[in-house]
């Protein structure tokens, strides 16, 4: 298998070390996955690649990853440091080969929450190709089973998060159009000097209370109170289909740094309808609104600010600015999500043909495929093991929203564990 060894040309762009140095927090990645496809797209993405060459890309990432893991992972084990030669050392004990690809590869690879997933990946399908090749009849049918229901599992995680990702770019879209509209309204109302009043006929700076509610997801609505019977009269009629909250204006009690910090947030929620999901995203939003510090003798409905820091005052246009920017943030989050999933597809696809190469091996003697089913079950269960001990979480949306940015708004997937 040396023969097919051979340097890999870069096309430009971040090569593949320093991509997996960045995303998976070690470039020895490398050599265990090759060069994703999503890397290699992003890499060439000036340049249209044809069906044919793209298979012949392929083929030699298989290749020498095959190559990899026999003449560089598994030698120690199953033929020594050195090869078969006359002056090589011994093959390492079971043990003793554990220890090396637990210190000098493993612990290196699981520094970062998406290597310890990706190592997680990885070790599921070394486990299954060594079972495949070297299982009992039981084992290798218990096998084959369990990885038909897991590859199926794993397409319809990517059709699913393709779907989010498409549902949730309909709603960034949705949000834009809302705030461009709600803007436009604003600098009209400004324009023609429109008296802005509460909806019980009060100058809008006398408001106290405030109604927001969530038309699910597709608008935002907004309405002002002076009164407060007025304001619960109005909430009382609110139709029960949307999610709302009623806020009573909370004035800071002094313009002590440290108060201002304390008592922040001045539009406090005092009513709640609509699920406890739906009523703390309008909560959100609006503490998102009031991030920054206030003046005590500032209006509850105008921007103020103080030594250059601006808080944004509680208007339609300012709630449907926040409310497109966390729709366009969770459109990027499930982008990713589906990103990464496209990648475990590829890497599982890429590993199990690799593998396969192991066993195929017409130059070597079954007895030495049965040594590499040996060496690939410890390769796996030491790269589990220490995915595990490395304290990362296993649930997807965990490992994304550590990533901090887009990530740490991922859609919560139920909770469920990535089962490689």
């Amino acid at each position: 298998m040396d023969a097919v060894k051979e340097d890999e040309e870069n096309a430009g762009g971040v090569d593949p070390a320093t991509f997996f140095a960045m995303v998976f927090g070690s470039e020895q990645f490398e050599k265990f996955v090759g060069e994703l496809r999503l890397a290699s797209a992003m890499k060439e993405e000036d340049r249209d690649i044809d069906s044919v060459e793209e298979d012949f890309r392929q083929r030699q990432r298989r290749t020498r990853l095959a190559v990899t893991l026999v003449d560089d992972v598994l030698k120690p084990f199953t033929t020594g440091e050195q090869g078969e030669g006359r002056d090589s050392p011994p093959p390492l004990s079971e043990e003793e080969f554990a220890t090396k690809i637990r210190t000098e590869i493993a612990d290196d690879l699981v520094v970062s929450p998406f290597g310890a997933t990706l190592v997680r990946v990885i070790a599921y399908i070394y486990a299954f190709a060594a079972d495949k090749y070297d299982g009992s009849a039981v084992k290798q049918g218990f096998t084959r089973v369990r990885d038909v229901k897991h590859k199926v599992s794993t397409r319809i995680d990517v059709a699913s998060g393709a779907a989010r990702a498409f549902s949730r770019a309909k709603r960034a879209s949705q949000a834009t159009d809302n705030w461009e509209a709600a803007a436009s309204q604003e600098d009209d109302d400004k324009s023609k000097s429109v008296s802005a009043l509460t909806n019980d006929g009060a100058p809008l700076d006398d408001a106290k209370f405030a109604i927001v509610s969530d038309h699910h997801g597709k608008d935002w609505s907004l309405s002002f109170y002076a009164a407060e019977d007025k304001a619960l009269l109005a909430y009382k009629k609110l139709s029960y289909t949307f999610a709302s909250v009623l806020f009573r204006w909370k004035k800071p009690v002094d313009d002590d740094d440290d108060n201002l910090e304390k008592n922040n947030s001045v539009w406090q929620p005092i009513k709640t309808y609509g699920t406890a999901k739906s009523t703390e995203s309008i909560k959100k939003v609006v503490d998102q609104l009031q991030a920054t510090k206030r003046r005590p003798d500032s209006p509850p409905t105008q921007e103020n600010g103080d030594g250059g820091v601006k808080g944004l005052a509680l208007t339609h246009a300012n709630l449907a600015a926040v409310v497109r920017e966390n729709k366009e943030a969770e459109m990027a989050a499930s982008v990713m999500e589906t990103a990464w999933r496209v990648t475990v597809l590829d890497v599982e696809a890429t590993l199990r043909d690799a593998t396969s190469k192991l066993f195929r091996d017409k130059s070597v003697t079954d007895a030495q495929k049965k040594l590499r089913a040996k060496a690939l079950r410890v390769v796996a269960k030491v790269f589990k093991q220490a995915a595990d001990d490395s304290g990362h979480s296993t649930v997807l949306a965990d490992v994304l929203s550590s990533a901090g940015g887009p990530f740490a708004n991922t859609p919560d997937d139920g909770g469920r564990e990535d089962d490689s």
